[in-house]
């Protein structure tokens, strides 16, 4: 919708949800030939409930569902990729699938892509600790970090922001923090500008 070309790697079921979801994608423009599609899985999905002071809470079905079946694409597949886009929800989904994002991490940094994160992290699926390594594998590779407050200082374990965001420019990659600070907007960082 802005113009450029995007693409999407997941999976769905072979379901009225997921071909939908396809359809709905397809129909804005997005590339979803890395999408795949299960015969004996449904889609996965993911419900939130808001709540009058601004809280939400989520309930997930991801873990035994085609989003975690998606592989990382075939090296000779990806052709002038500038931007791979990491949601860190998906890193937590389940450890084959984090290990399949690393890997397309890694394919999409070698082709010349930056990478972004977000690491929206839900408690609600922060089930094991070893996602810490996976967090901390895309963080030296990220060029943009999109954090809340919250999670900046849980990836980071840091006391306060300031101290934070230094400490997330002492990664190589580190280009930009764009801090998300919900109905306040963000905040943008950049190396130049700390």
């Amino acid at each position: 919708k802005m113009d450029h070309t995007a693409a999407i790697i997941g999976g769905v079921g072979d379901d009225d949800f997921g071909h939908y979801t396809i359809d709905r994608m397809r129909a804005d423009g997005v590339d979803c030939r890395f999408i795949h599609l299960s015969d004996r899985l449904s889609t996965g999905c993911a419900f939130v409930t808001y709540f009058e002071d601004g809280s939400r809470k989520f309930i997930f079905h991801m873990g035994n569902t085609p989003a975690v079946e998606a592989k990382a694409p075939e090296v000779e597949e990806i052709k002038a990729v500038k931007y791979m886009h990491i949601m860190g929800c998906a890193l937590m989904a389940s450890k084959t699938f984090a290990q399949e994002i690393l890997k397309t991490m890694h394919i999409m940094r070698q082709k010349g892509a930056k990478i972004s994160f977000d690491p929206n992290i839900r408690e609600e699926l922060f089930t094991d600790s070893s996602v810490n390594a996976v967090i901390q594998e895309v963080m030296n590779n990220v060029n943009i970090f999109m954090p809340g407050r919250e999670e900046l200082l849980k990836i980071t374990g840091a006391s306060s922001i300031d101290e934070a965001i230094r400490r997330c420019f002492e990664y190589e990659t580190m280009e930009v923090i764009a801090l998300k600070k919900g109905s306040k907007g963000s905040a943008i960082y950049t190396r130049e500008e700390v």
